[in-house]
This record gives C-alpha cells, sequence and structure tokens, in this order.
C-alpha cells in the first residue's frame, strides 16, 4: 500500500515540484521515496510529453489537416470526372466523390438492344468510378506529402 504524504521538502528549485511516498512493504518496513521534478528542465507542465512547443506543433499540424480535408471534401464534391465507352456511344459523369452526375446514351447504341445497353453503360461506369477513386487517392497522397506526413501507397 503506497500513501502521499504532504511535508515540507528543503533542496527542492524554484519552479520545482516534489512529494514523497510512503510505501510500507509485507514485513511492516516503510520505504521512503522523494520524487523531484524541475519544470524548468523538463519543458514546463507538459514536461513528460515532450513540452508545450511540441505540443503546440502538434495541434495546430491536427488543425491544418482538418481544414485541409475539409476543402478537399469540398473539391471532390465538386469535381466531375468523365468516362466514355471506346465506341464513344455513353458518356458518364461522376463527382469525384463516385456519385453519379449522367449518363448519355446515343440512339445508335439503343437500336442495339437493351443487352448491349446495359454492358455498355455498366463498362462506363465502372471506368467513370475507377476514375474517380483514382483522382481522390491522388488528392489524399498530395494532402499527405504537403502535411509532412507518410504518403499512402497507389493502389491498384
Amino acid at each position: 500500500m503506497a500513501a502521499f504524504v504532504n511535508a515540507p521538502l528543503s533542496g527542492v528549485p524554484a519552479g520545482g515540484r516534489a512529494g514523497v511516498c510512503q510505501r510500507r512493504s509485507g514485513y511492516g518496513t516503510a520505504k521512503r521515496v522523494v520524487v523531484m521534478q524541475s519544470e524548468e528542465k523538463k519543458g514546463g507542465p507538459f514536461g513528460a510529453f515532450g513540452g508545450m512547443g511540441n505540443f503546440m506543433d502538434t495541434m495546430k499540424k491536427a488543425q491544418s489537416l482538418a481544414s485541409s480535408a475539409k476543402d478537399m471534401e469540398q473539391q471532390l464534391k465538386a469535381t466531375e470526372i468523365e468516362a466514355s465507352s471506346e465506341d464513344g456511344l455513353v458518356r458518364v459523369v461522376v463527382t469525384g466523390q463516385q456519385v453519379p452526375v449522367k449518363v448519355e446514351i446515343a440512339p445508335e447504341l439503343l437500336e442495339q438492344g437493351h443487352e448491349k445497353v446495359e454492358e455498355v453503360v455498366t463498362e462506363t461506369m465502372k471506368a467513370a468510378h475507377a476514375k474517380s477513386v483514382a483522382n481522390a487517392q491522388q488528392m489524399i497522397r498530395d494532402l499527405s506529402s504537403s502535411l509532412g506526413l507518410p504518403t499512402p501507397p497507389p493502389q491498384s
């Protein structure tokens, strides 16, 4: 069992802290331990956590990341990405957030039957989605790099 004893201590540096902890062992003996820490040498009240300066830098980076992420989200929402089928008969537009905006189908394709239309539209939707995802991933890599964070690897 440990008990904290509030006792005045001499020799504690100005601006420092001290405490006495008295521990009793199982055999009835007591140990008295004096803990002293100078705040000046340990970086102020956040001494054990790397100092106040490092804490403030970390907070600034976190705020910058949040602000940049919000800006990136708005950019992705406003960005339109287009994909066209190989024959140019279908055009699909999606946002940077992979939300479909528009599908245009040429009348010539409609004459080829619904199965052909389904096939071409599906392929073109997949292509537009893949372009949008690649764009978003590149923006995330750029943001991470600009903030000095590790960049996620490109995915295929």
